[in-house]
């Protein structure tokens, strides 16, 4: 079996005196400097679970089962985890390893790190010493990039050859240094190398063939139905243009989202996430149910061994992203509903009446007896769908009955539809009835035309509605950070708000 390019188990004999040298130096090169006016944690840290688990990082974030083979491609899986299982960390390791992870936390310095080990710890292990035994044992490194010692901008594309920060005006590099070290760096970890080390791994390498395996199908061949993204017309579009000829090629998928990085909600950093589409889905359900047969476990507490269960209790989100999950035609359809069997009618949109309007003909429903839907009403729809005989049969008994597919989520014994399937508390109360009842008391729910609709015993005057705005802009600057996001000026910005801002 071919050894690991680094020796967990060599000795740490390196002096004392040069470790405390090297320690200012790591700090400029893999360690941001946390002397710095405006120092934050580098975006992308080091981190572990524990240490005892650091050979095991992760670095990949389309999936958390990447394995960092260290043996040639045609060992075992199984030989890869007894190797992995034979490490044996140096002592007093783990416990720095854990501090390292804090100090990139926390703004900690080098010399509060210092003292931290000297105190708690016998066998004292530099940082400098700690932060290469950790890049021994991650089989990637990243790649530094200057950035801005305040987070203005990172120092890459247009940016690059600049000497100092366009938006704030800081130098760019250290002042007292000849050579050109920048004062706080990013670290990035290249897509290149993971997927190089993903396709080392034999069992990893196995799992990448799901896409092609998917589109070589009989059934993605002949019958058009929606699977997955391969099933897309942008995917398919991409393969006449030329693009995954190979069995090999991998298509990752795009996501992107903001968040506030601070309480005080004055600035956001945008995250960007690739979901590598070659990952089966079914890996995760095939776990779930493993985790519902049971897996032994040892109990560090009692010291026992035990079997271990694990079943989900619910699955939570919106509901375009839940119809996805359990294969229904969704909110703007017909059957729009994934409790009851409510059907809805057009009057320029989709919706669902208890009673029909004056004129019209339907069914008038009992709102406290609503017909609902039952895990054994779906497996009955799910069978009727799958006996359609052609494509026209199927679009029908997707709008008559809202099923448009069985989802994978049936194989688990614990996940019964719908119950398994709750409302979202934060977009159901917090983000669409604020909204509309909002509109109701401040008399602009419905058109213009339909003014008069608006005048209710409700409504509150205008002259109420400014006052409580401008009283809400003046407490902005006083609320305590800890109620959330500060509040705007309701009568301006109420088509804005966010689901914090109505719970609040």
């Amino acid at each position: 079996m071919q050894k690991s390019k680094f020796n967990i188990n060599e000795q740490e004999s390196s002096k004392d005196n040069n470790e405390d040298e090297q320690d200012q130096k790591s700090s400029d090169i893999k360690i941001l400097d946390s002397e710095s006016p405006g120092y934050e944690p580098i975006f992308q840290e080091f981190s572990d679970n524990s240490a005892s688990d650091c050979k095991n990082s992760e670095l990949s974030t389309d999936d958390s089962n990447s394995v960092l083979s260290t043996s040639t491609q045609n060992e075992s899986n199984q030989d890869n985890e007894n190797e992995n299982a034979n490490i044996q960390l140096p002592p007093r390791l783990p416990e720095a390893l854990r501090l390292l992870k804090i100090k990139s936390h926390s703004n900690m310095t080098n010399n509060m790190y210092r003292e931290i080990i000297e105190a708690f710890s016998e066998q004292h292990v530099s940082l400098y010493r700690a932060i290469n035994k950790l890049a021994s044992l991650v089989s990637i490194d990243p790649v530094w990039i200057d950035c801005c010692v305040k987070s203005c901008c990172v120092f890459t594309g247009n940016l690059k050859n600049l000497q100092e920060c366009p938006t704030c005006g800081e130098k760019r590099y250290k002042s007292n240094s000849n050579d050109q070290i920048g004062r706080k760096k990013m670290a990035y970890f290249s897509l290149k190398d993971r997927f190089v080390i993903q396709y080392q791994n034999s069992s990893r390498s196995l799992e990448l063939q799901y896409r092609n395996n998917y589109t070589t199908s009989q059934e993605y061949l002949q019958y058009r139905s929606y699977g997955d993204v391969f099933d897309g017309g942008r995917y398919q579009e991409l393969v006449e243009e030329g693009h995954f000829m190979d069995y090999q090629d991998i298509a990752l998928i795009a996501s992107l989202d903001g968040y506030n990085i601070f309480k005080q909600k004055t600035d956001d950093c945008w995250i960007i996430l690739f979901i590598n589409a070659n990952i089966p889905p079914e890996n995760l359900i095939e776990e779930l149910k493993e985790l519902e047969h049971g897996i032994r476990c040892h109990d560090g507490y009692t010291n026992q061994d035990f079997i271990l269960h694990c079943s989900v209790v619910s699955w939570s989100g919106d509901t375009p992203a839940l119809a996805k999950l359990i294969c229904t035609t969704g909110h703007n359809s017909y059957q729009g509903c994934r409790y009851c069997d409510l059907h809805g009618i057009w009057e320029d949109h989709i919706y669902f009446p208890i009673k029909p309007s004056k004129g019209k003909t339907g069914v008038a429903y009992n709102p406290n007896n609503l017909p609902k839907r039952t895990h054994q009403d779906y497996l009955n729809k799910i069978i009727k769908w799958k006996s359609a005989k052609n494509n026209r049969d199927k679009e029908r008994i997707e709008t008559a009955t809202g099923v448009n597919g069985q989802s994978i989520l049936f194989e688990l014994k614990s996940t019964k539809f719908p119950n398994s399937f709750p409302i979202d508390i934060m977009h159901l109360l917090y983000e669409n009835i604020p909204g509309y009842m909002f509109r109701h008391w401040y008399g602009s729910f419905y058109p213009n035309n339909n003014s008069n609709l608006n005048i209710n015993e409700y409504t509150i005057q205008r002259n109420v509605w400014n006052t409580i705005g401008e009283t809400m802009e003046k407490n902005k600057k006083l609320m305590p950070v800890d109620f959330g996001r500060p509040p705007r000026n309701i009568v301006k910005y109420y088509n804005g708000f966010k689901a914090e801002e109505w719970a609040n």
